[in-house]
């Protein structure tokens, strides 16, 4: 006969050695501080560059504020941080900031000019590729 833990899970089971799963607010939570803190930023400069306010910021690093996800999202893009690094659950963030900075200037310029610049850092990565081929 199999013993049953007081969650109803059988004891000896893969299920008895795992932790309890934190909660999306508190996975959230953290992503953004994480994403702050890789952009190093201060909550009044990220809020700043989000175009909020520190005090908002402070309550999404809390989980207090989660009610205007997509609002969110479209934030962080436009700060220059990618908002698909609020699912990420295994700490593995490293935000380059001189990334989300280019993210942001890419912004605001015209498709054109943003088409023209991509086409100008492709050109250059395909010679850096080959001079390293080369040499």
């Amino acid at each position: 006969m199999h013993k049953y833990n007081e969650t109803g899970v059988r004891s000896g089971s893969a299920l008895d050695y795992l932790a309890p799963m934190p909660t999306l607010d508190a996975i959230l939570s953290e992503n953004i501080r994480q994403i702050r803190e890789a952009m190093k930023m201060t909550q009044e400069e990220f809020a700043e560059a989000m175009g909020t306010s520190q005090a908002h910021i402070s309550r999404l690093e809390t989980g207090e504020n989660f009610k205007r996800m997509r609002m969110l999202g479209e934030q962080l893009f436009h700060a220059g941080a990618d908002p698909l690094d609020l699912l990420r659950v295994d700490g593995s963030l490293k935000a380059d900031p001189v990334l989300a900075e280019i993210r942001r200037l890419l912004l605001e310029v015209s498709p054109d000019a943003r088409e023209s610049i991509l086409g100008l850092l492709r050109h250059l990565s395909s010679s850096a590729q080959r001079e390293r081929v080369a040499g």
